[in-house]
């Protein structure tokens, strides 16, 4: 079937269609196979397996395991909300950790 929507994508494109007049005729058949494998890899990130593992299991190099992770994961709505409350959580402390481990070893004036 993919093969099949490249072919229909290619005629539609060479008779002038723009790509999302394309998109919106092929529908869902667009996708590719490696869209899935991607998600997956993010899904297994994000339930906690470790690279290594997704790379075992997606049977990817573990370099390239690490770079979709990089480049989807942070976009998680989660990760992101989880990222914010820790910084929160941080501005509402008076005195940082670093400046209080600084004053416990005499190193702040």
């Amino acid at each position: 079937m993919a093969g099949m929507a490249q072919g229909a994508a290619g005629q539609l494109l060479r008779e002038g269609f723009s790509k999302e007049v394309v998109r919106e005729q092929l529908g869902e058949n667009h996708r590719q196979r490696r869209d899935l494998r991607r998600t997956g890899i993010v899904c297994l990130a994000e339930a906690g397996a470790t690279t290594p593992q997704i790379a075992s299991i997606s049977s990817h190099e573990i370099d390239y395991c690490q770079r979709i992770i990089d480049i989807y994961l942070p976009r998680c709505t989660e990760g992101t909300i989880a990222g914010m409350q820790l910084w929160e959580q941080h501005q509402e402390r008076e005195t940082s950790k670093i400046a209080s481990v600084a004053a416990t070893w005499g190193h702040l004036g």
